[in-house]
């Protein structure tokens, strides 16, 4: 089922890992009919240390990351590890049908909002040592990794994944994005990302009925978009967050339907914001470039 916070951790990886090689958004697993979050390959030589624990996890080599905006579940596990497996088997094809060597095969991160308990007992994990907390190793699965947004500590080094947390948790990373120096590169990456989501993050706070936790991002909100103003980036708010969503959709969806045409372009150019974000709502659940313009 189609989860809007997927498709926000989706538009997020997207964005903050294209420095360090290409994710592919919505990647189809040819050998069965299902989907992977997203699919990581590195690129040789790529360093980002401003992405911290992310570009750490990226460099680790290729990998599949399964985000859950719940606390993950056993049956989503064994779902995720079917994908791992039916990736791996798609690699080493390709590789033989290449006369290429054998493929490294691919690590699973799997992004669990709170910490899944008995998923962590049936597959014996165990903390992964030389890494922050709430980052669990499988015992029972090789190469299969757990992430628990919600335990993680507030360092930088872990800002990037806690932005793809909820409630009070990402309310507080956004304000330490926002600390961050204009020209440091995950506030580059990830800022656009969340002024493109806005209605979905506010709502969720609404949801979550942490009044405190929704005045202060309203407020990052209204201070990103006075910032923007000041900088002469934007003509206005409305025209700030238009900005905002044009350059982030036109950047995802190049890395899912390759480089725009000039007809499409023009007509991304050209919309407002309505538009942009009904394109937005649709890009990862769109199956071709026409499909999302419709």
């Amino acid at each position: 089922m189609f989860q809007p916070h997927d498709q926000r951790f989706k538009a997020m990886m997207g964005s903050v890992l294209s420095p360090l090689g290409q994710p592919e958004l919505e990647r189809a697993v040819h050998v069965a009919p299902t989907r992977i979050d997203v699919a990581f390959e590195p690129q040789p030589g790529a360093h980002a240390p401003e992405l911290g624990t992310l570009a750490r996890m990226a460099q680790m080599g290729p990998c599949l990351l399964e985000y859950y905006s719940q606390t993950v579940r056993l049956h989503h596990v064994e779902g995720c590890l079917r994908k791992q497996m039916e990736y791996a088997h798609e690699r080493r094809v390709t590789a033989e049908r290449q006369g290429d060597g054998e493929p490294a095969p691919p690590r699973l991160w799997i992004l669990s909002l709170g910490r899944p308990r008995k998923v962590l007992s049936r597959y014996e994990a165990r903390a992964m040592e030389g890494w922050p907390v709430g980052f669990w190793q499988t015992r029972a699965v090789d190469r299969a990794h757990v992430v628990v947004l919600r335990e993680l500590p507030q360092t930088p080094e872990t800002l990037p994944l806690r932005l793809l947390a909820r409630g009070r948790a990402l309310q507080q990373a956004m304000e330490e994005l926002a600390e961050l120096p204009a020209e440091h590169l995950l506030r580059q990456r990830a800022q656009p990302v969340l002024v493109a989501f806005q209605p979905l993050i506010v709502q969720d706070l609404k949801r979550y009925g942490d009044v405190n936790a929704l005045e202060k991002a309203q407020s990052l909100y209204e201070e990103w978009s006075r910032k923007a103003e000041t900088r002469g980036e934007a003509r206005g708010l409305t025209q700030g967050r238009q900005d905002g969503v044009r350059a982030t959709l036109i950047r995802l969806a190049e890395q899912r339907f390759g480089p725009l045409p000039e007809e499409a372009q023009a007509r991304v150019e050209q919309a407002d914001l309505a538009t942009l974000e009904v394109w937005t709502g649709r890009l990862l659940s769109a199956s071709s470039l026409d499909e999302l313009l419709r």
